[in-house]
């Protein structure tokens, strides 16, 4: 509901993929009212996402994602954002939507007017009857016996959509029309309604259209030089149109061609899957001979390593034992040294003793200092 409320029909109709496959795998005593509900809401809610870029967040966003400045605030980082909610690794698309509900067997759940309305639209269609093709449709879907009116919320986008493309196809394929036709072609909107929503497309959906009043008629396109670029879609459309056409006047050509196909792959799968296996051969020796390469080369640079930190010990203790030799000659010198000093301090004391006897009358008759001392007072170590 947050999504719908915010316009953003494309994580609405996820959300409404993702409640229905976790409603109807863990509730086991679902009823089949709720469980068609469930299903259809998907269903209508796919067919409400645009097809245009601005609501093909994966295919057009992502395109130009270099290009952007915006970071973390672009279309396609926010959609990534709303897509982390779901536990999904990718962006979800329309299609991808669509996908998931055939093949899961979704769509099957779902009431006959939302199944048919979805092949209507999902479908090749003819423009000028696409309208009156999906009016019933819309009616029984907008009518309270079906699931309660709980449907009707969907139906002004749908009538969008289906306007959308409905003006997409015309302005393909016709250069103008008249006001009239253009009303019989939308029926499922009144002219004032259309008016709007084609000045929205115009804007939007990069659709060239323009009402002329005077002459009561709508012209589609503008004046624009033909290039390649412009070319390409409607080039593949005619190659895949022409595909099915030849499928449907020449079948037998087509088998043709397929059974020939297979031939020329019966006869080459031989050479094809002895060539294969030699290649994986190759490859697994290639494997194998890097793997004892990167071993060899391991080992030998752990060799290395060890060699190194041997050399690295060894001039380690090498400077250690240096040290330990500088410093017991040190030791040994300082107490040589020492020995000397007091050797001479022993010497110095027996001279300065003798001097004392010799002096000590001289001295108490003369009053005899030495550097400020009596000699008396002078000491070895003076």
């Amino acid at each position: 509901q947050i999504f719908w409320k915010s316009e953003n029909h494309l994580f609405h109709a996820f959300a409404c993929l993702k409640n229905l496959m976790f409603v109807k795998a863990a509730k086991q005593n679902l009823s089949k009212d709720e469980l068609q509900l469930l299903a259809s809401k998907a269903v209508l809610a796919t067919l409400c996402v645009p097809f245009q870029k601005n609501s093909d967040i994966h295919a057009q966003t992502k395109a130009t994602l270099e290009l952007t400045t915006e970071g973390a605030s672009s279309p396609y980082e926010k959609a990534k954002k709303h897509a982390t909610l779901f536990n999904s690794q990718s962006v979800p698309t329309r299609d991808s939507i669509s996908s998931q509900l055939m093949e899961k067997g979704l769509l099957a759940l779902s009431v006959e007017p939302c199944k048919k309305l979805f092949a209507l639209i999902e479908s090749d269609f003819t423009p000028l009857t696409l309208c009156q093709d999906a009016k019933p449709f819309l009616d029984e879907i907008a009518a309270d016996e079906i699931c309660d009116g709980k449907l009707q919320k969907y139906i002004t986008p749908l009538k969008q959509i289906i306007f959308f493309r409905l003006m997409k196809q015309l302005s393909e394929v016709y250069a103008n029309m008249t006001i009239e036709n253009f009303e019989h072609a939308a029926s499922i909107v009144p002219f004032s309604i259309a008016e709007k929503w084609m000045a929205n497309a115009a804007r939007q959906h990069g659709i060239n259209i323009q009402i002329n009043y005077s002459h009561k008629a709508i012209v589609f396109g503008a004046p624009r030089k033909v290039d390649m670029k412009s070319m390409r879609q409607p080039l593949i459309e005619i190659g895949y149109k022409l595909q099915q056409a030849m499928q449907r006047v020449a079948p037998e050509e087509q088998h043709k061609k397929e059974k020939l196909e297979k031939q020329l792959l019966s006869q080459s799968i031989v050479g094809r899957m002895e060539e294969e296996s030699k290649l994986i051969r190759q490859r697994k020796e290639e494997i194998e001979r890097r793997k004892e390469e990167s071993e060899r080369r391991k080992e030998l640079q752990d060799r290395e390593a060890m060699e190194a930190r041997a050399r690295q010990e060894a001039r380690e203790a090498e400077a250690e034992r240096q040290r330990q030799e500088e410093e017991r000659k040190r030791r040994e010198v300082e107490r040589e040294e020492q020995n000397r000093r007091n050797q001479q301090k022993v010497i110095y004391a027996e001279k300065l003793e003798q001097m004392k006897k010799r002096a000590n009358d001289i001295s108490n008759k003369a009053g005899l200092k030495v550097a400020g001392k009596k000699i008396q007072e002078i000491v070895a170590d003076d």
